[in-house]
């Protein structure tokens, strides 16, 4: 699970496909570019596009995670 947008999310994504780790992305709809949006779908990431902004995506991410087992992202929680 994770929120970065760009860079991260797409090397997450590839990374997560590869090792056979389902990946899920959260990202703040109409705050990011087409590129951003297409590479973790391209890599089979489940992307949702939340009405939000990154800080908003974080929030969500941070209650997700208490149910799962893994979080990924570049920043500190």
């Amino acid at each position: 699970m994770m929120w970065r947008a760009g860079d991260t999310s797409a090397a997450l994504s590839a990374y997560c496909a590869h090792a056979g780790i389902p990946s899920i992305v959260f990202l703040p709809a109409d705050k990011i570019s087409l590129a951003q949006l297409v590479q973790p779908i391209a890599n089979g990431a489940l992307v949702l596009s939340i009405d939000t902004d990154f800080d908003g995506c974080m929030k969500l991410v941070k209650v997700s995670a208490r149910l799962t087992t893994c979080l990924a992202q570049r920043a500190p929680l």
